[in-house]
């Protein structure tokens, strides 16, 4: 049969292992979560390096179009064809970089929130642990307290 004070250590070391359990899901939790900021910010990077590369691209094609002003007409306007294809591309690539950069932008958002419970958890711990301590020092000073009083008891 357990006593009152074997039930509340009890309770008070379960208490523990919970927020240590729940800590280590939440670090687990962190650290997908970076990696996939991670992730996101390469896919930006490769998005923004590709819409770099069609601005390029329209712009030597324009350049080649106005350098070569006495084209024939069908050359014309498969340059102004070529020049609007990458027009939309480039609407489309800006389109993709607005979508990763507000992914991102959540992904970082996430990851603050995550931080922060983290945080709180591991206050709660320590803050658990430290509660731990003092009560078990209370116990032992009891005990000495107890073993004092038999040996006063005894001698007397």
């Amino acid at each position: 049969m357990m006593t009152v004070d074997q039930n509340n250590t009890f309770a008070t070391v379960s208490a523990s292992s919970k927020f240590r359990t729940v800590l280590k899901v939440k670090k687990i939790q962190e650290r997908k979560a970076q990696s996939e900021l991670y992730q996101l910010e390469l896919v930006h990077a490769r998005e923004e390096a590709t819409l770099t590369e069609i601005k390029e691209t329209q712009k030597t094609a324009l350049t080649d179009a106005v350098r070569n002003m006495k084209i024939k007409a069908t050359e014309a306007q498969t340059s102004r064809a070529f020049i609007k294809q990458l027009s939309r591309e480039i609407d489309e690539q800006k389109q993709k970089v607005a979508q990763v950069r507000a992914e991102k932008f959540e992904k970082r958002e996430e990851l603050v929130e995550r931080s922060k419970s983290s945080n709180m958890i591991e206050k709660l711990d320590k803050k658990m642990q430290a509660e731990e301590t003092k009560e078990t020092e209370r116990k032992e000073q009891r005990l000495i307290d107890v073993l004092a009083q038999r040996i006063r008891t005894e001698i007397s």
